[in-house]
């Protein structure tokens, strides 16, 4: 609740002239611990959140870290895979020279 709209209620209080002083600042009072509390939970809700977002990025630069790793240790000119796509890639050129 923000301090516009506490204002505003009291406002409305006072002019509807039925409920007394004493009962404007305990409503008055209630809605300013209401904005304390809800600013406090929604604090607390972002803290939360960027620390799980800053635990998973930081897992997925030690994913990308260890598979860059990985990569380079097993990636060869021997590679069963790199001869696959090269044929591939060859076919690929003689059909569109062909066509």
């Amino acid at each position: 609740m923000s301090l516009k709209l506490l204002l505003w209620v009291l406002v409305a209080c006072r002019r509807l002239g039925a409920v007394r002083s004493a009962t404007t600042l305990a409503l008055a009072g209630v809605l300013a611990f209401a904005t304390v509390v809800t600013g406090l939970a929604a604090t607390l809700a972002l803290t939360r959140v960027l620390a799980l977002t800053g635990v998973l990025f930081l897992y997925f630069l030690i994913g990308l870290l260890v598979g860059a790793l990985v990569g380079a240790c097993f990636a060869s000119d021997d590679a069963p895979w790199l001869a696959i796509v090269t044929q591939a890639a060859a076919l690929s050129r003689e059909a569109r020279s062909s066509g």
